[in-house]
């Protein structure tokens, strides 16, 4: 038996309708495909927390916002690639908050890239041809 990887893209605004949009598709791909629920919980959260912050930060001037995400599963893992065509972000160069810290001394901001890092097994960046790419590896297997 060969394996045939299952794929899915789409294309929304960058807006928080896209968001759902693509969560909603991501849903739907997981249960079509009968994903492990730690790992369609993990991408959940992943979407959401680098999508929001890509809308809510990623905006150039008046032009709108596109955001691209393709899911596509392999094997023995599910890879996500999120494309933007926003404000260069790269969540790899923002270090971990310091969570020792007394709620009142911690900068704001970081909790959630670390989530990011701490839900997937594998995330890289690049800028390239004006576009943010991330794209994250999660195995299947836990």
């Amino acid at each position: 038996m060969t394996f045939e990887p299952a794929q899915l893209s789409l294309s929304v605004a960058g807006s928080s309708s896209g968001i759902e949009r693509v969560c909603e598709s991501f849903e739907t791909f997981s249960s079509a495909h009968a994903l492990p629920d730690d790992v369609r919980r993990s991408i959940q959260v992943v979407l959401d927390e680098l999508l929001s912050n890509t809308v809510r930060c990623g905006k150039v001037g008046e032009r709108p916002l596109t955001i691209e995400v393709g899911f596509r599963l392999e094997p023995d893992a599910l890879r996500v690639e999120i494309l933007d065509d926003g404000t260069p972000f790269n969540p790899l160069e923002r270090e971990a908050p310091d969570t020792t810290l007394p709620l009142e001394q911690r900068p704001v901001g970081g909790l959630g890239v670390m989530l990011v890092r701490n839900l997937v097994d594998q995330i890289t960046y690049d800028f390239e041809e004006g576009r943010n790419r991330v794209l994250l590896r999660k195995r299947l297997e836990t």
